[in-house]
């Protein structure tokens, strides 16, 4: 941090961002993809049932460890004891709490897990504002105030407001190792003197961690690898780069590749990771790529609207203001490689990027930063009236997204899920499989159980016999616009 006047601004904009988010902390899972924190949390609680995750080789799970939860059916995402695998992602963003939140004695809960995202958060701001620091110092700008601008502008947006502090997910909690991986790369990229072994090292280090949590890691090291081959006729130096990015990728992979393998075997790992990709990548079939793609920009739309209008409004007084005036290096590569990597990512994933908004959080690094850089650029009045029009439009889109208070928008409580899952581990007896029309994970936390889902009663007994199941019970829910309850129960034998 550069002076103490940055470190304070800055430090107020952080306490900012959670002043706005508290009236959401600590309220029951029940929205807007807060089925990742229920997702999380179960696979905690059962690697802690199983006696803890070294038994399980710290592979993600879905399912708890009571017998009747446990999978009957044969596939790649199921193992041999019965549990759901789930080996889409790295399992990082399943380490990293598992091992604080045991350290620590920290119960798992909800709670515990939006501290450690506002603790991820913290590392990206400071790490952002060095990175923004080092780029707009390099370019000839006076530093301070650009870099607190990209800190701002990444802060006070829709999307990280609510996935930096609700939303547990692997996009949001590996965005300081992105970061890392931009800094020292185009630190590199930019002063090819600085290609040696402490910053080759950090970059290196970046990498590998940022793939283990999310694939973007691999995005963000391929347009790296090209950057790097691109200015090899520059300086031989540039090989060392090239040769470094392609071993993180390698290497990265190849860890996520043997552990999972360790535990399921080689062929299971290939099969899931096919089927995942089939289902979730470029080459899914049958397969509308304009429909996922406008959701991309819908997703962006939704995370990112009040920054994604001060962009195109200041953009416009940028170019009839300030004719002739162009990005310069190395804020140009930053910005470029930081786009070109996002929008690898969705492109080779392009229906999960298209189904999941949270998909297009690490956009975030490529938005603050040309923010950051065109409020720098603009006559001061512009840029105040820009950033206070980001402020206060993201706290109006934040809220009406994710309403404050005991209801949504539509008068549904937020506890309803809560109550609702409660409630069926109270119905539900420990030796009998739940047979559900819902399996929404968030009711699964809740009730401390993993359902099976089926459309009626009748196909809860044809299930049961189809599999030897000795003991069942049958349980509906309905959902209304303002509240859920249990409209049928029925145990068999």
């Amino acid at each position: 941090m550069k002076n103490n006047h940055s470190v304070y601004l800055l430090l107020l904009f952080y306490v900012l961002s959670i002043l706005i988010r508290l009236p959401h902390f600590d309220r029951p899972l029940s929205k807007h993809h807060e089925f990742n924190t229920a997702v999380i949390l179960i696979g905690l609680e059962s690697w802690k049932q199983a006696g803890g995750a070294r038994n399980l080789n710290f592979i993600p799970l879905l399912t708890y460890q009571n017998e009747a939860d446990k999978l009957l059916e044969k596939g790649p995402y199921i193992d041999p004891k019965g549990n759901h695998i789930y080996l889409s992602f790295g399992p990082g963003w399943y380490v990293i709490p598992y091992i604080i939140f045991d350290a620590f004695k920290i119960p798992f809960t909800p709670l515990a897990l939006q501290i450690l995202n506002l603790f991820f958060l913290f590392a990206s701001v400071l790490l952002l504002y060095q990175f923004a620091y080092y780029l707009f110092s390099k370019a000839g700008y006076k530093a301070d105030l650009p870099s607190l601008a990209v800190c701002f502008v990444f802060l006070f947006n829709p999307s990280i407001l609510w996935f930096s502090g609700n939303g547990y997910v692997c996009t949001g909690i590996v965005l300081p190792f992105l970061i890392t991986i931009l800094h020292y790369g185009i630190k590199m990229l930019h002063e090819p003197g600085l290609i040696r072994a402490k910053s080759l090292f950090i970059f290196f280090s970046a990498g590998i961690c940022s793939i283990y949590i999310d694939w973007y890691g691999v995005s963000f090291l391929a347009i790296g690898c090209i950057a790097a081959l691109l200015k090899t006729r520059q300086n031989k130096k540039y090989w060392i780069l090239f040769l470094v990015s392609a071993l993180s990728i390698a290497l990265g992979i190849a860890f996520i590749l043997i552990q999972f393998a360790s535990y399921t075997g080689w062929q299971t790992v290939y099969d899931y990771w096919t089927s995942r990709y089939m289902d979730r990548g470029l080459l899914k079939l049958p397969m509308n790529r304009g429909y996922y793609l406008l959701n991309i920009l819908k997703h962006l739309t939704t995370g990112f609207l009040p920054i994604l209008i001060v962009l195109t409004t200041g953009f416009i007084i940028f170019k009839k203001k300030s004719a002739g005036n162009r990005i310069v290096e190395p804020v140009r590569t930053a910005l470029a490689i930081s786009l070109l990597a996002c929008l690898l990512h969705s492109v080779v994933l392009l229906n999960w990027a298209g189904e999941h908004d949270f998909a297009v959080i690490p956009y975030s690094i490529f938005l603050s930063l040309f923010s950051g850089w065109l409020l720098s650029v603009l006559e001061a009045k512009h840029s105040y009236r820009l950033a206070t029009f980001v402020f206060f439009a993201t706290i109006a889109q934040y809220y009406y997204i994710n309403f404050p208070g005991q209801n949504t928008a539509k008068g549904l409580p937020y506890n309803s899920f809560q109550k609702t899952g409660s409630l069926i581990s109270q119905i539900a007896r420990n030796d009998e499989r739940i047979f559900c029309n819902e399996n929404y994970t968030i009711y699964q936390f809740y009730a401390k159980r993993n359902f099976t889902r089926v459309g009626s009663y009748d196909q809860a007994l044809e299930w049961a016999r189809k599999y030897g199941v000795q003991k069942g019970v049958w349980i509906k829910i309905r959902e209304t616009a303002d509240k859920i309850f249990i409209d049928e129960v029925q145990h068999f034998k």
